[in-house]
């Protein structure tokens, strides 16, 4: 792996996040009302971030066990990291393929990584090294299979549903799983599935949800909770050795 250039990419993807556009404040919310319905699947109290991101965990991992420890390559994101929460946060500046931990975690929160590395498998069979033996990993993936991509098949924006898009392309996507994709992986990696669930209901492209109201996408997430898996825009899978 050619590691400078792997930084490189994530630094340029750090934009996203610190400088959203009106498409990734809607993400950011529909994200925060994941991460809500989600959080009571934590076990603590040493949680890993897989990731600053949009510091959506960030701030509920602390509110809830008071500490937190992040792995990020970006340096630019871990900065933000650690002016925001200060000695509330332990960082790890490096890849995941290189992260030793100097602990084992009782939950390792890989919340919207495995679509942007390069080998998933490889990161999800270090994880394993990171978590005690009651551990969880947790995982957060966009689904390929979600309405608003098969609507995109329906009219020809898109050959498949995991095809990359020109958003997906921008954010640094290399992958969109389905659920069987993502249970393959999982599965090849050695750990096992022990709960997983869909959330909201996305019927439109990114740029035209900035038009629905907050209370639109919370009713969108809660109709969620009462359809298939396979037709939400994110899957959840809760893992364990």
């Amino acid at each position: 792996m050619n590691n400078s250039n792997e930084i490189k990419i994530l630094e340029s993807v750090s934009r996203e996040y610190l400088e959203p556009d009106d498409g990734r404040m809607v993400d950011k919310k529909v994200i925060s009302m994941v991460i809500d319905n989600i959080t009571p699947w934590l076990k603590g109290p040493e949680i890993l971030e897989m990731g600053f991101g949009d510091d959506l965990w960030t701030s509920r991992i602390i509110d809830k066990y008071g500490h937190s420890s992040i792995v990020d390559a970006s340096q630019i994101l871990l900065n933000e990291a650690k002016k925001k929460y200060g000695t509330k946060i332990k960082a790890y500046h490096c890849l995941f393929e290189e992260f030793i931990p100097d602990k084992k975690y009782d939950t390792v929160v890989a919340s919207f990584v495995l679509e942007h590395v390069k080998d998933p498998v490889e990161i999800l069979i270090n994880t394993k090294k990171w978590i005690n033996k009651e551990g969880h990993v947790i995982i957060i993936v966009p689904n390929a299979d979600s309405l608003h991509r098969r609507l995109a098949v329906c009219i020809g924006l898109q050959k498949r549903t995991d095809e990359l898009s020109s958003t997906d392309m921008r954010v640094g996507h290399r992958r969109v799983y389905n659920i069987a994709k993502m249970v393959s992986d999982i599965n090849l990696a050695g750990l096992k599935v022990f709960r997983k669930r869909g959330l909201f209901l996305k019927f439109l492209p990114q740029n035209m949800m900035t038009q629905l109201s907050d209370e639109l996408l919370v009713g969108f997430m809660k109709l969620s909770e009462n359809i298939p898996m396979e037709y939400c825009s994110r899957m959840i899978f809760d893992c364990v050795l």
